[in-house]
C-alpha cells in the first residue's frame, strides 16, 4: 500500500435505520392462497400499514444519501467501510450533515403525525388493522437514524501483539497484501465509473434517433470534476484521461447535440475513441 495512503484517506460508513411501515400478514396470504387454489408458499400479502406518501420524505433523503456517499467514496472490503479521499473529506461531511438535518426534521413530521396516521388506518385497512403490527407512537422516533462512522486506514504498523515475530510478520503482510488489493480495487472503480460514462454518451449519441437527458453530459461534468479529489493514488494516466475528457466531452450543450447533427456525429466518435484509449487501463 502507498505508505502516505492512510494519511490521504479515511474509512466512512453510513448507516441509515427506518420503519418498514410494512407487515406480512399471515391470513390475507392464506386467504390469497385459498382463492387461487394454491400454496401460502407461492406468494406473501405484505400489508402497508401507513400509506405511502406518509413515508416518501424520509425513504426520498435516505436514498439521495446512499447515493451521494456511493458517489463520493470508494470501495474498500466487503464490511460496508468505504474509501474517502481526505481532499473530498470537507465537502463530503457537509453534505451529509445536511443529509441528517433533513432526514431528522422529516422523520420528527412522520413522529407528530403517526398516531393520525394509526387511527387512519383503521378505516384504510379495515379487517386487515392490527394494533399490534404498530410500535408506540413514543418508540416510533427510535426507529430513525442517519449516522456516519469515521475509522483511520489500518497499516501493518498498527498491528503490535505479543507473538512470535514469524507469526507477527506473517500477519503484518496479509495486512499489506489485503490493502494493497483494496486501493487497487478502489482505483479500478473509478476507471469503471469514467468508462461507464463515456460509453453511456457514446451509446445515446451514436444513433440519431435516440432520446437522452441533460443530465447524459452533466453527469460527465460532474465525475470529470470530482476526480481530482478522489484519485489517491495520483495515477497520472487517470487524470491524463480525465483532462482528455473534459476537454472533449464536457464542453457539448445537450441542446446543441440535439438539434446539429454534425455536432453529435462528432461528441460520439470522440466518445467512441476515448473509450478505446480506456480499454487497456479496465480489469475484467
Amino acid at each position: 500500500m502507498n505508505s502516505t495512503l492512510h494519511q490521504k484517506a479515511m474509512l466512512v460508513k453510513l448507516s441509515i435505520s427506518q420503519w418498514s411501515a410494512r407487515k406480512y400478514d399471515k391470513d390475507a396470504t392464506k386467504l390469497v392462497a385459498t382463492q387461487f387454489n394454491t400454496d401460502t408458499r407461492v406468494g406473501r400479502y405484505n400489508k402497508a400499514l401507513v400509506p405511502k406518501e406518509a413515508t416518501d420524505p424520509t425513504a426520498k433523503i435516505a436514498s439521495e444519501a446512499r447515493l451521494y456517499h456511493y458517489k463520493n467514496t470508494l470501495p474498500w472490503g466487503d464490511d460496508n467501510f468505504r474509501l474517502l479521499p481526505a481532499a473530498n473529506y470537507m465537502d463530503y461531511s457537509q453534505k451529509m450533515r445536511e443529509f441528517k438535518s433533513e432526514f431528522s426534521s422529516a422523520a420528527s413530521d412522520f413522529e407528530s403525525k403517526f398516531p393520525q396516521y394509526i387511527q387512519d388506518a383503521q378505516s384504510r385497512l379495515n379487517g386487515m388493522f392490527n394494533p399490534a403490527d404498530y410500535p408506540p407512537a413514543s418508540e416510533i422516533g427510535s426507529f430513525y437514524s442517519m449516522e456516519v462512522t469515521v475509522l483511520p486506514l489500518p497499516t501493518s504498523e498498527d498491528f503490535r501483539v505479543t507473538m512470535q515475530e514469524s507469526e507477527v510478520a506473517r500477519i503484518r503482510e496479509d495486512i499489506e497484501k489485503h490493502n494493497k488489493e483494496a486501493q487497487e480495487a478502489a482505483m479500478q472503480d473509478l476507471w469503471k465509473r469514467l468508462y461507464v460514462a463515456v460509453e453511456n454518451m457514446a451509446e445515446r449519441l451514436s444513433n440519431k434517433d435516440n432520446i437522452f437527458r441533460d443530465s447524459l453530459v452533466g453527469n460527465i461534468s460532474e465525475l470529470c470534476g470530482l476526480l481530482p479529489k478522489m484519485n489517491i493514488t495520483d495515477d497520472p494516466e487517470l487524470e491524463r484521461m480525465r483532462r482528455e475528457i473534459e476537454d472533449k466531452l464536457c464542453g457539448y450543450e445537450p441542446i446543441t447535440l440535439r438539434k446539429d447533427m454534425a455536432q453529435r456525429t462528432q461528441a460520439a466518435q470522440d466518445a467512441k475513441a476515448i473509450m478505446s484509449n480506456m480499454v487497456g487501463y479496465m480489469v475484467n
